[in-house]
């Protein structure tokens, strides 16, 4: 995740924010709750020495326990404006809304961070429909750039 204090990126700054960019955290973090520890992967020399390894998988089962006790209730809305909360209650069931915000949710627990797109479509008779969905970090391969003209305010 970097944060820029430039109007438009170059090429240049790019190609540098590619080349650094380090997701080895996250990944040894999505091998834990996956069950693929390090221990796993011991060698001895001698190969009459027990290798004996045990995996007790308490990353995952802390992440579900948590993720289920943050989010097992689903967020609920409000609003004095019964269209208007029918309108977002529609997109929100259209998008399965709480199955998007407890994968958001267990992503952010096992990855440390998550990411949600908000984007448009239109159906077959040409009508707009608003989207959203988990940014999947490893298979899109993003890079998170923020601008921080917001913040100078």
């Amino acid at each position: 995740m970097y944060r820029l204090d430039i109007e438009e990126p170059t090429v240049e700054v790019i190609k540098k924010l590619i080349d650094e960019y380090d997701d080895s955290t996250a990944e040894k973090l999505q091998n834990y709750y996956d069950g693929n520890q390090d221990i796993l992967k011991r060698k001895f020399e001698d190969d009459s020495k027990p290798n004996n390894k045990i995996v007790t998988n308490f990353c995952k089962y802390i992440t579900n326990v948590s993720v289920g006790n943050f989010i097992g209730v689903p967020v609920s809305y409000s609003s004095e404006d019964e269209d208007y909360m029918q309108q977002l209650q529609d997109i929100f069931n259209f998008n399965n809304e709480q199955q998007v915000n407890a994968t958001l949710a267990r992503t952010a627990s096992i990855r440390s961070k998550a990411f949600e797109i908000v984007y448009t479509t239109t159906d077959d008779s040409g009508q707009l429909q608003i989207r959203f969905a988990e940014l999947d970090q490893e298979e899109q391969n993003v890079i998170i750039v923020y601008d921080r003209s917001i913040e100078k305010k």
